[in-house]
């Protein structure tokens, strides 16, 4: 079942859109003593989009909708521009888009898990940047996070983006001024780095034992799909167990 939203977002400074696709009952994959909606909701990955793309991207060029159905987990596809998923000081804030008002969202309309192990977090290049950054920062609200081809680089991932002609927020066109800031993802795991709050954040992610996939292809687009279909594998085998 897809479902296409559109709500008033504070953080975005405007109608933000997004894609649910929830598992429905087709050519059998449901076996008839399975309830069509599992107690406490559905398990649920929020998928992240790269540069250049749009949550259309997954719709129209992977079988997302397929896993969906197999594996019986509910998919949220938010579209959020070349934000790499932060929030900018003098526009949209991405970031606090991502963990509060989506999540809250999500969870008031939906039959979605609210439950941590059952909430998965994942992208691809851009999303996949977006994905991990948000998981070290916000171990509590996902069990579960996966990186395909991700830009852990934000300095590279950012330089290389403006030199492709990308429009970049402001605050992400001097990528050397990101360097030891909570925008780049290594200076956070680097414990004897950071302030104390990065340092509570990152400590919180171990003890929470946040499970971090990161796959990266020679050919992206091919291996993309290959690897989509085994995050929907390991996932489904996480929430069986």
């Amino acid at each position: 079942t897809h479902i296409t939203c559109t709500f008033s977002s504070v953080c975005m400074e405007t109608d933000a859109s997004f894609h649910v696709l929830l598992p429905s009952v087709r050519n059998g994959l449901l076996p008839l003593t399975e309830p069509l909606i599992p107690e406490g909701g559905f398990p649920t990955l929020y998928l992240l989009h790269g540069i250049g793309d749009s949550a259309q991207s997954w719709l129209l060029n992977s079988q997302i909708g397929l896993l969906c159905d197999k594996y019986r987990i509910a998919v949220v596809l938010p579209s959020c521009q070349n934000s790499f998923y932060a929030d900018s000081p003098d526009g949209p804030k991405a970031f606090s888009y991502i963990t509060s008002e989506l999540l809250d969202y999500t969870h008031a309309v939906f039959p979605l898990s609210s439950r941590r192990e059952d909430t998965f977090l994942g992208g691809y290049s851009m999303g996949g940047y977006g994905a991990v950054r948000i998981g070290v920062l916000c171990p509590q609200l996902f069990g579960k996070i996966f990186s395909l081809s991700g830009a852990l680089e934000v300095n590279a991932g950012t330089s290389f983006s403006r030199i492709c002609g990308y429009s970049m927020p402001s605050h992400l066109k001097n990528s050397k001024a990101l360097k030891n800031t909570d925008a780049d993802i290594f200076y956070c795991l680097s414990l004897n780095r950071d302030p104390l709050c990065l340092r509570f954040a990152v400590l919180l992610s171990f003890l929470l034992l946040i499970l971090i996939f990161i796959c990266v292809g020679i050919f992206c687009i091919i291996e993309k799909e290959k690897a989509i279909q085994g995050i929907f594998y390991r996932v489904s085998a996480c929430c069986s167990c």
